[in-house]
């Protein structure tokens, strides 16, 4: 399940024109249109709605909307409409999707999972540095997978000395909190 966005991008790449045209790949959306729509999505955890007009939101454009979700003062999701682009953020990762139908429909079924406790955002920080993030179902949370998972994303000599020296921390984020896991991976003595 990490990477359903990956199998769907692959999907989109192998259907003929003449499918992807059925599907939707190229019919354009107005994404702040679907405001309403992704407000029901998380009618069960009291999202806000955010404009440019409102305090720490100059940033987005006109015609633009954040929808953000709070717990205990901590912002643990938020979907960014902008007029041809949705980002989709929970914890510290975060993802962009198209102003296209497939991507919209893409969005709703991440969005869906991480609703349904089914996905969860991966953070990894070493020495308080924010090292990476990726996403994995609720079932791929074992140490021994994530630390995997780790060393695949964070490949690069530089972070494989890093996290060997100081260790490094990886934090599961779920929208239901009480469902979160941390674990403290030990740094590497000589």
């Amino acid at each position: 399940m990490k990477n359903s966005e990956t199998g769907t991008a692959i999907r989109n790449r192998q259907q003929s024109e003449e499918d992807k045209i059925k599907d939707g790949f190229y019919t354009e959306i107005a994404v702040p249109e679907k405001k309403d729509e992704i407000l029901e999505f998380l009618k069960n955890f009291s999202p806000e709605v955010h404009t440019n007009a409102d305090e720490n939101f100059d940033w987005l454009p006109d015609g633009s909307f954040s929808i953000v979700v709070m717990k205990d003062g901590e912002e643990i999701l938020y979907a960014d409409l902008f007029e041809d682009e949705l980002t989709l953020g929970v914890g510290g990762w975060h993802t962009h999707y198209a102003g296209y139908l497939t991507d919209y429909r893409m969005f709703l079924e991440v969005l869906n999972e991480f609703i349904d406790g089914r996905r969860c955002a991966v953070c990894i920080k070493s020495n308080e540095e924010w090292m990476g993030c990726f996403t994995a179902g609720a079932e791929d949370l074992s140490e021994t997978f994530l630390v995997k998972e780790v060393n695949e994303l964070l490949s690069a000599r530089e972070f494989q000395m890093k996290l060997k020296e100081y260790g490094y921390r990886i934090e599961c984020c779920f929208l239901d909190t009480s469902k979160n896991k941390v674990y403290e991976i030990a740094a590497e003595k000589e």
